[in-house]
């Protein structure tokens, strides 16, 4: 049997939100991103800018999390998000900003990142 290789450099990966839309419900919302995979140097000093001190505040976890989110901008590079009158959201800095602040957004396009990084496969920490 052979196998043909791929070089894969960036692709649109499915996002799914679950959006609090009341007392115990939710709406999933589904987009997609278009990430960049990571070399191994790049996760290499991912790594090391998102380690957390053996002990750490609630700070640290914050600012850790804010440098995460904001090293994953490096390997973002588009996606089809509409508002709410269902036109294309353009993927500006502006836009990203305001996504990222919601944090149930920015924790489902966290998530998906690091599943497409890991080739889909869910990882525990």
């Amino acid at each position: 049997m052979t196998g043909k290789f791929r070089k894969t450099e960036a692709l649109y990966w499915p996002i799914r939100v679950k959006v609090p839309v009341g007392k115990d419900r939710f709406e999933t919302e589904k987009f997609e991103c278009k990430f960049k995979l990571m070399t191994d140097e790049e996760r290499k000093e991912y790594t090391l800018t998102t380690e957390l001190p053996k002990e750490h505040t609630t700070r640290d976890i914050l600012d850790t999390e804010l440098v995460a989110v904001n090293n994953i901008i490096n390997f973002w590079q588009d996606w089809t998000l509409v508002d709410e009158a269902g036109q294309k959201m353009p993927f500006t800095s502006e836009n990203i900003e305001m996504v990222l602040n919601e944090t149930v957004y920015r924790k489902a396009i966290f998530e998906a990142f690091w599943v497409f990084q890991n080739g889909g496969a869910i990882t525990k920490n």
